[in-house]
C-alpha cells in the first residue's frame, strides 16, 4: 500500500531527455587559431628557458675554477665552521662582547667575499681575484683564531684574578 502513494505522479514531459543530457554532457570545443597556439607555445618555451637559466645559474667561486681550488674552499669553509662552533660553545656573559665583535668582523669579511664572487662572475677567472678570495678565507681564519685567543686570555685573567683574591 505504501508503494502506491509514490507512484501516482508521472514525470513531466522531457524528464528523461534532461536526465540523459546531465549524464552525458556535450563537450564544447573552443576554436583557437593556429597563431594563438604558436604564441602560447612560444611564450611557454621562453618562460621555461628563462626559469631554467635562473634555476641552474651557477655562481662562480673557487669550487667552479678547479678541483684543487674546490678542495681549498672546502677546507677553509669546514675549518671556519668548526672554529665558529667552538667559539659559540665558549660563550659566557663575560666574553660575549668579544665574540659579538669578532663575528661582526667576520660578517664584514664575508660581505667582501661576496663582492669578490660577483667580480669573478663579471670578469671571469682572474688570478688576482682568486688570490683575493683565498686571502679572504685566510683573513676570516685569523680573525676567528684571534677571537679564541682573546677568550682564552680573558678566561686566564679571570682565573688569575680569582686565584689572587682567594689567597
Amino acid at each position: 500500500m505504501s508503494n502506491q502513494i509514490y507512484d501516482i505522479y508521472e514525470p513531466e514531459d522531457g524528464h528523461f531527455e534532461r536526465f540523459q543530457s546531465k549524464l552525458n554532457p556535450k563537450t564544447t570545443k573552443y576554436f583557437i587559431s593556429k597563431y594563438i597556439k604558436y604564441g602560447i607555445v612560444a611564450s611557454l618555451a621562453l618562460f621555461l628557458g628563462i626559469s631554467l637559466r635562473l634555476f641552474f645559474k651557477t655562481e662562480a667561486d673557487l669550487a667552479t675554477v678547479s678541483p684543487e681550488l674546490k678542495h681549498t674552499q672546502d677546507f677553509f669553509e669546514g675549518s671556519i665552521y668548526e672554529e665558529i662552533t667552538a667559539i659559540q660553545k665558549m660563550e659566557t656573559p663575560e666574553n660575549k662582547l668579544i665574540i659579538d665583535d669578532g663575528l661582526s668582523e667576520i660578517s664584514e669579511i664575508e660581505n667582501d667575499y661576496e663582492k669578490l664572487r660577483d667580480e669573478l662572475n663579471r670578469n671571469g677567472y682572474n688570478k688576482s681575484i682568486i688570490n683575493a678570495m683565498i686571502m679572504n678565507y685566510q683573513q676570516r681564519m685569523e680573525v676567528l683564531q684571534s677571537i679564541i685567543e682573546n677568550i682564552e686570555m680573558n678566561n686566564n685573567l679571570k682565573q688569575h684574578k680569582n686565584e689572587t683574591n682567594s689567597i
